[in-house]
Order: structure tokens, then C-alpha cells, then sequence
């Protein structure tokens, strides 16, 4: 099996692009029940990666917030992505198999309006996916320096649209990340404009 993870991986370096694919119907339907909750355009990307190789775990959807409640002072939205990531808790050997935080195998994406919340410390002034924003880039592996929901392994990226505040987020894989990142942010549609 690690042979297989590592020819993937090496396929997708060497062409450099991770290839998007239409997001899940089960994702597609969670988006759109989450969106009839809300008077503000709960934003949904169109396509994302899909893990490839022989052995595929199932994508997976979760909701963030409360669609009963979407006023409460906490991040309403969406995580999706599929399996876990190699971290330093993972164990003794995290640092051979960390190639597997690529995204032919895992893959952690959050999208969400943030209320409450302050913004972390650190913040830079970036454009990502055709977007104005403030950016924090993540610190490595691990949860070291989080703060509050911030995780320190994801990339975050914050931005107005439609007169909301917006946060994104990519668990950190190495070099392409922020690229990923700001190619989802591109994909991003509000949820009613999604294709069933």
C-alpha cells in the first residue's frame, strides 16, 4: 500500500495540479438544506479533489453550526474531505508517512461565516481565488499555536462577499497548499447555485 500512496503522490507532484472533480451529491444536498436555513448565501464549492489510489476512503460532509439556530455566535457552514491526517501524535513514524496528508488521500476543507470569533494574530494582506483578503498560513504539522478554532495546521483565509464575512480553510499537506486553497476558494458558489 505504500507503494501505492507513494506513486500517486509522485504523479501528482510531478504535474503539479491536483485535479478537481464535481463535489459529492451528498454534499451538494447538505449545502442546499443548510442554505434554505439562512437569508445570506452559504457558500459551496462546485468541485474538489476526490482521493485517488486503490484503497478510497468515503468523502464525508459535516456541518459547522446549528441550522436550527444560525445566529448564534459561532462559524455556520460546512467541513468536508475525506480520511485523517499524519500528524506528530500519529506516532513514531508520522514523518515517513506524512506524504499521505497529500490529496490523494486526505483532505480536511472548512468554508463558513465566521461570527464571534476575533481573527488570529498574524494575518497578511493576500488575494486568493480572485479574492481580497487577510491570510494565515499554517505552521507545520500538529496543533501547536492554535488559537481558538484557528487550527495552526490549516492555511486560513478571511474575506468579504455579499456583505458577509467569510473564512476558508486547507489542512496543511507542503509545498501547494495555498495554491489548493486559493482553487477551492475559485470553485466556491453559493449553495443554490450548485449543480444537482
Amino acid at each position: 500500500m505504500a507503494l501505492a500512496v507513494a506513486a500517486v503522490v509522485a504523479a501528482l507532484t510531478s504535474s503539479g495540479t491536483v485535479p478537481l472533480h464535481p463535489l459529492p451529491q451528498r454534499a451538494v444536498q447538505v449545502c442546499r438544506e443548510m442554505q434554505a436555513s439562512v437569508r445570506f448565501p452559504l457558500l459551496c464549492p462546485a468541485r474538489v479533489p476526490l482521493p485517488s489510489g486503490p484503497h478510497r476512503p468515503p468523502f464525508h460532509v459535516d456541518i459547522l453550526g446549528s441550522p436550527g439556530h444560525p445566529d448564534l455566535q459561532t462559524p455556520f457552514g460546512i467541513e468536508l474531505g475525506y480520511s485523517a491526517p499524519i500528524e506528530p501524535q500519529s506516532g513514531p513514524d508520522w514523518r515517513r508517512l506524512v506524504a499521505r496528508n497529500r490529496p490523494c488521500c486526505f483532505l480536511h476543507f472548512t468554508i463558513f461565516r465566521r461570527l464571534g470569533a476575533r481573527l488570529p494574530r498574524n494575518l497578511k494582506r493576500a488575494r486568493l481565488g480572485g479574492k481580497h483578503g487577510l491570510i494565515r498560513y499554517a505552521t507545520g504539522y500538529g496543533l501547536e499555536g492554535t488559537v481558538a478554532y484557528f487550527w495552526s495546521n490549516h492555511t486560513w483565509f478571511f474575506w468579504h462577499e455579499y456583505g458577509i464575512e467569510y473564512t476558508a480553510s486547507l489542512h496543511y499537506f507542503g509545498p501547494g497548499t495555498t495554491r489548493l486553497l486559493g482553487r477551492l476558494i475559485q470553485e466556491l458558489r453559493p449553495a443554490n447555485r450548485l449543480r444537482r
